[in-house]
């Protein structure tokens, strides 16, 4: 985030060293995953306030997947206007007119992380458990 408030040499540590603890399949499959519930949910209740939420939500995570997989990058806010504008009238204005789009959309979403982490140059990042291992012991006993 670009909001930190404050922090402490551990958290900034943690932060400069994110790819020892990431494992990029894990959050593939967790991407997925959460999107998968948020489907699930749109069918679970009748049309209401509730639907647009989980629409938006499933599209927001597989977004965010993809463009992390391309770029290395987790953003919080979707800057992609075509996305942006389109969930943001899905928000405020949804009705059932909106499902064939959203509908494109989820399965443009689930393509693009298909493609990105399809990617020969893909990093894919694995935990590195010695290291871990060795900060939470340093963290713990390196205390002031």
């Amino acid at each position: 985030s670009n909001k930190i408030l404050s922090t402490t040499p551990i958290a900034d540590q943690m932060r400069q060293n994110w790819m020892k603890f990431f494992d990029t399949d894990q959050f593939v499959i967790a991407s997925r995953g959460y999107a998968h519930n948020q489907y699930n949910k749109m069918h679970l209740f009748d049309h209401d306030q509730r639907t647009p939420k989980f629409a938006v939500a499933y599209v927001r995570v597989l977004w965010q997947c993809a463009e992390f997989l391309k770029n290395g990058v987790f953003p919080c806010q979707i800057d992609e206007p075509y996305v942006h504008d389109f969930l943001m009238d899905v928000k405020n204005n949804f009705s059932i007119s909106y499902v064939p789009k959203l509908t494109e959309m989820f399965m443009e979403m689930q393509k693009r992380v298909t493609d990105a982490y399809a990617n020969p140059v893909l990093v894919k990042y694995k935990p590195d458990v010695d290291w871990i291992e060795n900060f939470i012991f340093e963290a713990y006993t390196n205390e002031d």
